[in-house]
């Protein structure tokens, strides 16, 4: 069963995509899945949607920015750091 989402956020009412907007993307974002098939396994680059990558770089900024505030900034969270974003 292929399934996705959508969803609108704002401030007010009239930030809000309608309804059918909503659904249409929904809808849209489902039907790309279509025809999907398992493939073997492999090493092979992982791309992700905008929305996804946005929300696991934000995730992995909040941790370093965690490290940072509690004074955890020592040179081996730096060598962790420019390893996983720089390489």
């Amino acid at each position: 069963m292929e399934r996705d989402y959508w969803y609108t956020t704002g401030r007010g009412l009239t930030d809000l995509e309608t309804p059918e907007q909503v659904g249409r993307t929904a809808a849209e974002r489902t039907l790309r899945r279509l025809g999907a098939r398992q493939t073997s396994t492999c090493q092979v680059p992982v791309v992700f949607d905008p929305e996804t990558a946005a929300e696991l770089m934000g995730a992995v900024f909040v941790d370093f920015e965690t490290d940072l505030l509690s004074g955890m900034h020592a040179p081996l969270n730096q060598v962790a750091f420019d390893k996983f974003v720089c390489d």
